[in-house]
């Protein structure tokens, strides 16, 4: 119960000039008051003194839920009445309180006509009756409701409304804060049983970096025990003291934007060996925005780059050897099939060219490879020069004009090029569209087209593959450059290619400083650019 509501409650009984003025005021102070330590006391208290005070025998709390009337709480020299007795709400006199919204009273029911028949005074012959809401957060709850089986003596008043109303508020307010706890209580327990279930180091710490929270698998990840690591800063776990202050300059801090990506951290365990961590530290605000700590979730990933660190070797090593061999065995093929031995004809031609075109996939696949390889290590580097944009469409065009003609594809330039020549690596450039149109003649319908265009833009250059095929499906739009992705793997044997040429194509764009993506095309098909600033520093991968 407000200040202000036990004010207007005191003014209205000066105003009332109410006898026992003394009683009530001492009574409504110590409602305001009073500390209680369960929502039950609390109930028992207001009924009681509400019972006391009103002159009526039994006092109610209830909780309406749909038609159904619950006991919650109640008060009465009266036997009969427990906690969890329910009713039909229509077959109480409170259904005229959830009607109205607002305090509800009756001085002699016997006495009004259309409430001689009601159940309640028919079954129980309740001749008095005060109630008022019950609102939580805003929604009636139940009622708080006062009665007895006499008539009044004295007519109720707008003390005694006004003195149930608040009553009905401070219940309210009760169950709102019961309610609130639990919900906090709900909270806790799930965030403790995450907090403690996950594989991954979790700390969090204050506004000062000191530590007051840890899980059990800090000790598997770092070594110390969580109770060891409380109330140390986090510069223990820190690999050296310049990465703990330039992380604290960066991200924990109050000023600081903290990002939810992930990012790596070398950190020292308490035997001393230090080990990479992939990190993901978030602020934690008050809900004022107040800074109240941070989060912190370090995942050790040193096995994960040795892995990866042995699977590149074994790639490179792999794709080196088989370079070689693949080399000689194309040219030796390129010079039979080109008369250089005695010339063969019928199904012997044709088991060349097969081989031919084998040697070839298999030879695209290992420089993929280690295009990948290189990419991934960061040791491909550019041989920038100036280079005429129409000698990159051009060579592309002419380039596959074969495979186009195998597919049933016409290949066309679309537009005039426009006359200008744009820092590059020209045989990346041409590699990365070399992928992207014999991808849209594999992928087009025969006898369609696929279009190349290139136009000049306010930064730079911007290249354009245009085919009609069937389009990206959706379930890959968001991953389409990752490695080893294929728009439709179900004839990958027909059409050929690793996968990996879209993620080399938007790794050779990067390189360079441009950007890549796609559209959809008017009509259907698909529209891949990628565009090339007219400055580019050099750079490696």
């Amino acid at each position: 119960m407000s200040r202000s509501a036990t004010a207007r409650a005191t003014l209205s009984l000066v105003r009332e000039g109410e006898p026992a003025l003394a009683r009530r005021l001492r009574a409504l102070n110590e409602l305001a008051l009073t500390r209680y330590t369960s929502f039950a006391e609390l109930c028992e208290d207001h009924l009681r003194r509400g019972c006391e005070i009103l002159g009526l025998e039994t006092g109610i709390v209830s909780e309406v839920r749909g038609n159904r009337y619950e006991v919650v709480a109640v008060v009465s020299s009266l036997d009969g009445l427990v906690p969890g007795d329910e009713f039909d709400l229509g077959a109480t006199y409170c259904a005229a309180v959830l009607q109205s919204g607002g305090t509800v009273a009756y001085d002699e029911v016997g006495a009004i006509e259309a409430l001689r028949t009601h159940p309640v005074y028919v079954n129980m012959g309740l001749e008095s009756y005060i109630a008022a809401p019950i609102r939580v957060f805003g929604r009636i709850n139940g009622t708080l409701n006062f009665s007895d089986r006499c008539p009044r003596r004295r007519p109720f008043e707008s003390w005694d409304h006004e003195l149930v109303a608040l009553m009905a508020v401070s219940i309210g307010r009760a169950i709102e804060r019961e309610q609130e706890q639990r919900e906090l209580e709900k909270q806790r327990a799930l965030f403790a049983a995450i907090f403690d279930a996950l594989p991954d180091a979790m700390v969090l710490a204050d506004e000062h970096r000191e530590i007051f929270q840890a899980n059990p698998a800090l000790e598997r990840v770092f070594g110390y025990a969580p109770d060891e690591i409380l109330g140390k800063k986090t510069r223990v776990l820190y690999g050296d003291p310049d990465s703990y202050e330039r992380a604290g300059r960066e991200r924990y801090n109050a000023g600081a934007t903290v990002e939810n990506a992930p990012y790596l951290m070398e950190y020292r365990r308490k035997d001393g060996t230090v080990f990479p961590g992939e990190t993901v530290g978030v602020k934690v605000c008050g809900p004022d925005g107040e800074l109240l700590g941070f989060l912190g979730h370090v995942r050790d990933v040193s096995e994960r780059q040795e892995a990866e660190r042995m699977k590149d070797e074994l790639l490179s090593t792999v794709s080196h050897e088989l370079r070689t061999p693949l080399t000689s065995i194309r040219g030796s093929l390129g010079l039979v099939a080109a008369g250089a031995v005695p010339k063969i004809e019928g199904r012997a031609a044709e088991l060349v060219a097969m081989a031919m075109r084998n040697a070839e996939r298999l030879e695209s696949l290992v420089n993929d490879l280690l295009d990948v390889e290189k990419l991934g290590g960061g040791r491909l580097s550019l041989a920038v020069d100036d280079v005429e944009v129409s000698e990159l469409v051009d060579g592309t065009v002419e380039a596959n004009h074969g495979f186009a003609k195998r597919f049933e594809v016409a290949l066309e330039i679309e537009g005039e090029t426009p006359s200008v020549a744009i820092p590059c690596d020209a045989g990346r450039v041409l590699q990365v569209l070399d992928n992207l149109v014999s991808n849209a003649i594999k992928y087009s319908p025969k006898g369609d087209r696929v279009v190349v265009r290139a136009a000049e833009t306010e930064g730079g250059v911007r290249f354009e593959v245009e085919d009609r095929g069937d389009g990206i499906p959706e379930a890959l739009r968001e991953r389409i450059f990752g490695r080893f992705i294929q728009a439709d793997s179900s004839d990958r044997r027909e059409k050929g290619g690793t996968g990996l040429g879209l993620y080399i194509a938007n790794s050779l764009v990067e390189l360079h400083g441009g950007d890549i993506g796609f559209g959809d095309r008017p009509g259907g098909g698909t529209i891949f650019w990628f565009e090339l600033p007219k400055k580019v520093p050099y750079r490696k991968a």
